[in-house]
């Protein structure tokens, strides 16, 4: 309150509770996040250099804010009662897109953008997660590399040549 100004009682008029304060705080810096990825996907490129600026933009921002991070990203995607929903569903959108144009670019393979989603979430989600469990050391740009070879391997076509379904066919 002192450092923006205002009295204590008039954040609370506003906000009525902390973790309501701290939420709409997470949120904007997270829309921040949102809208870094919405200008590399508008400046365009190579699927390679896209895919590589997603992943220096989410383990950096990470490295950078940690605590929104974790709040909104490290959380069950579509809390019921809050506004994150739509900051997941814009995060969801903005990764169909980056898959889409992979695969109209022939480099990523033609497969459930769905299923890719959610795996390139799972590498992007762990890494800041196994450093807040103590498991990982450093910070999470000190994993760039390994988290964009595995980013490739696992969307580009040219960097496995065999479909996700042949290696790894439904048992049933």
């Amino acid at each position: 309150a002192r450092k923006a100004g205002v009295t204590e009682g008039a954040i609370y008029r506003h906000f009525p509770g902390k973790d309501d304060l701290l939420q709409e705080s997470y949120e904007r810096i997270a829309a921040k996040l949102l809208e870094e990825k919405a200008d590399l996907l508008e400046r365009g490129g190579s699927f390679e250099s896209l895919l590589r600026g997603w992943i220096r933009i989410t383990l950096s921002f990470y490295d950078r804010n940690s605590a929104a991070f974790s709040y909104l990203l490290l959380r069950p995607p579509y809390p019921y009662g809050d506004g994150t929903g739509n900051l997941a569903i814009q995060q969801d959108m903005l990764v169909f897109e980056l898959i889409r144009r992979g695969q109209c670019q022939r480099v990523v393979r033609n497969e459930s953008a769905q299923i890719q989603r959610v795996m390139l979430d799972g590498l992007l989600v762990n890494i800041p997660r196994q450093i807040q469990m103590g498991q990982l050391k450093g910070n999470a740009m000190h994993y760039y590399g390994i988290v964009v070879d595995a980013a490739e391997r696992l969307l580009m076509v040219n960097k496995g040549s065999q479909s996700l379904d042949e290696r790894y066919p439904y048992p049933f």
